[in-house]
């Protein structure tokens, strides 16, 4: 049977009396009503040794595109700024773009090489229709089957056709990404400001997207003699230019810089997919940004450095003046490096978890920050917490499985334990999970719309005596921060840690808090199912949870002190 390879879950990219071959990480054997002959390429997969060997390669393209991309936008701007100022503009753009197109790229030439296709269906599409006018629209569209069908068709461009492989394109110009906008602020936030305006311009400290709940910003606030506020101009919709400036976005100026056939394929795509708000509209931005009345020395924020450009551009704005610019995790996370440019560009990075970064601090995670524990249920309910990955690859920390996997391996392992244990546990379903829909429906029709648990995250911890996590991030660490035990499914090996964190993370593997297998999980289960509280307040256990918080999650007597302590030191 002939191989088709298909790119993203299209329906016209499949074909019948073929076997098709998937890349990317969509497919469940229902997104179609009609049934096609399909196997998943090997080459969705990553071993931790191709995981490490892509970083410390695109370290190294990341350093030379944020240079060529400095010099671009000096010129194109008219403006003659540092490397600085424009790395934390678009240092998180060129990370991320760096990431999905060496995974489009490698994915798929490795593919076409060993994997003997036969036909493939590429498209012809209207960039423009394709390019997001911020990177918050970025962001929500990492997995838009047509965006990355688009990049998929780009990358064969370039590859040539070296194995004779059939292929044809059919014309999608009117097919783009979903357009977004920045939520806006609540209007009692602007009047809120707009009283307190005088107060506002000149405050020390300017908190923005923090992830401290509302109560514990305020009181610490009040230790920094910082007069609290809650900056809605960052959150300003913009009347974008919608015109696209195909000048400049057809041409590739960095063409002579081709250092392989990648760097090909990249400086070709690159202008086709940045953001309106770094070619189009930057100046409209910057514009806006001069009239925002804030003067504040220190900025912190947990996730507007990533994706928010109007902060962004803020920032790099008020830095060249002499403000500094904080910022921390918003989500449980052990590796040491998530990115190319965190450790380097801002003043400091505070991290969750230990480090030997002379840049990073460990502070008590910001989300726990002045919440109370609740009491545990006395009830013998279990809770699955299903995680959410993208349908294709944005990470290179990225699971290899997607989450309708996730639910099947589990599936199996819930039908095997007894019948006791199987009639008591419920799932939770990542809300934002592209699979949401159709494991629910599953998890209905398999054990009742009933075992659904749909409320408030924080309530959970009432309601259960056990919870099966299945991803090291935030609602893990939520998780061990309660009295609730907790267990981790996980098989993927961690990529960059401490020696220390890897130590204890190999430790809580060894005493049963962390599974890489089914098996070994069910006979864990129905060992301490009875009483899984009496294993989890064991001396020996109640030391490894410890080491876990010393260097993962701190925890300490006062944290809002330990907070204040750290930004009256800055």
């Amino acid at each position: 049977m002939k191989n088709n390879l298909v790119l993203s879950p299209i329906q016209k990219l499949f074909k019948n009396n073929c076997n098709n071959i998937i890349l990317g990480k969509w497919y469940h054997k229902k997104i179609f009503k009609k049934n096609y002959q399909t196997s998943i390429s090997k080459y969705n997969d990553y071993s931790i040794s191709r995981k490490r060997n892509c970083l410390k390669y695109l370290e190294k393209k990341y350093n030379k595109k944020i240079i060529d991309l400095t010099n671009f936008m000096n010129s194109l701007h008219g403006v003659n700024e540092d490397r600085r100022f424009w790395e934390i503009i678009i240092g998180p753009f060129i990370n991320r773009s760096l990431i999905i197109a060496w995974d489009r790229w490698d994915s798929l030439k490795n593919c076409i090489k060993n994997e003997n296709i036969s036909s493939v269906e590429l498209g012809i599409y209207n960039f423009s229709k394709l390019i997001p006018k911020n990177h918050y629209e970025l962001d929500h569209n990492y997995s838009n089957k047509y965006f990355n069908h688009y990049l998929y068709s780009e990358a064969f461009k370039i590859l040539k056709n070296k194995n004779n492989i059939k292929f044809k394109y059919f014309k999608n110009t009117s097919a783009g990404i979903k357009r977004l906008n920045l939520k806006e602020t609540f209007y009692i936030k602007k009047i809120f400001n707009k009283i307190l305006e005088k107060f506002r311009k000149n405050q020390k400290y300017l908190f923005y997207n923090t992830y401290i709940p509302i109560k514990a910003n305020l009181i610490l606030n009040y230790k920094l003699n910082n007069f609290p506020s809650f900056p809605h101009e960052f959150d300003k919709r913009l009347e974008y230019e919608k015109k696209i400036n195909f000048k400049i976005r057809k041409t590739n100026p960095f063409k002579k810089r081709n250092d392989d056939e990648f760097d090909k394929f990249y400086n070709h795509i690159i202008l086709k997919i940045m953001p309106s708000s770094y070619i189009e509209n930057f100046q409209l931005i910057k514009n806006y940004v001069y009239k925002i009345n804030l003067e504040p020395k220190i900025i912190f924020t947990a996730v507007a450095h990533l994706s928010n450009d109007i902060f962004k551009i803020w920032s790099a704005e008020k830095m060249k003046n002499g403000s500094k610019l904080v910022i921390s995790d918003h989500g449980g996370n052990l590796e040491q490096e998530r990115n190319f440019f965190s450790n380097r560009i801002y003043h400091r990075h505070i991290q969750w978890v230990k480090s030997n970064n002379n840049k990073v601090v460990q502070l008590p995670p910001n989300i726990f920050l002045g919440r109370k524990k609740k009491n545990i249920s006395k009830l013998n309910k279990i809770l699955i917490i299903l995680t959410c990955t993208d349908l294709f690859r944005a990470n290179i920390f990225d699971r290899n499985e997607n989450d309708y996997d996730d639910f099947e391996i589990l599936k199996k392992f819930i039908f095997n334990l007894n019948k006791e244990i199987n009639k008591n546990i419920y799932f939770r379903v990542h809300p934002s999970s592209p699979f949401k829909d159709i494991i629910e429906k599953e998890i209905s029709k398999n054990f009742g719309v009933e075992k659904i648990d749909r409320s408030i995250f924080n309530d959970i911890f009432t309601k259960y005596n056990l919870i099966i996590d299945t991803n090291i991030q935030t609602t893990y660490y939520q998780c061990l921060n309660s009295r609730v035990p907790v267990l981790l499914f996980y098989n993927q090996e961690l990529i960059k840690v401490t020696p220390l964190t890897k130590k204890i993370f190999l430790n809580m593997k060894k005493n049963k808090f962390i599974f890489s297998n089914t098996k070994n999980l069910k006979k864990h289960i129905e060992g301490i199912y009875d009483d899984p509280s009496g294993w989890w307040n064991s001396k020996k256990n109640l030391k490894i949870r410890a080491d876990f918080s010393k260097n993962c999650s701190l925890n300490t007597k006062n944290d809002l002190e330990v907070w204040k302590k750290f930004f009256l030191k800055i």
